[in-house]
């Protein structure tokens, strides 16, 4: 688990509810770098809820954002398997001046929305 990760998560996500729930639980076992690729079947039982309900959930995050989702670039330990997606959090801390610290144009998300926390 990455603490920074988490705690950009706890702090600017914009994201609420379920979306968020979803959120916290790709964070809890992503790397440095905010990636992680577990299945969706891992997610559901880690969020307690449906496996079609966390597909929607993390299009949702897609759209906020805050998950980019690379598909089938995760990593498989079975020869000739389809890999899990690779999800990469893209949820950052603005630096001091409002702007994003390390998102690219000025602090922006995908889809043009600030990273500053809600509020």
């Amino acid at each position: 688990m990455s603490i920074r990760v988490m705690t950009n998560v706890w702090q600017y996500s914009t994201a609420g509810a379920t979306d968020l729930l979803v959120l916290l639980a790709l964070a809890d076992i992503s790397d440095d770098n905010g990636e992680c690729w577990p299945s969706v079947g891992y997610v559901a039982r880690k969020c307690r809820i449906d496996p079609r309900t966390t597909q929607r959930r993390i299009r949702s995050l897609e759209e906020l954002g805050e998950v980019l989702v690379i598909k089938a670039g995760g990593k498989t330990k079975i020869p000739g398997a389809t890999a899990s997606n690779r999800y990469r959090i893209t949820v950052h801390m603005p630096d001091e001046g409002g702007e994003g610290g390390d998102l690219p144009e000025g602090g922006r998300s995908a889809r043009g929305r600030g990273v500053a926390p809600p509020g």
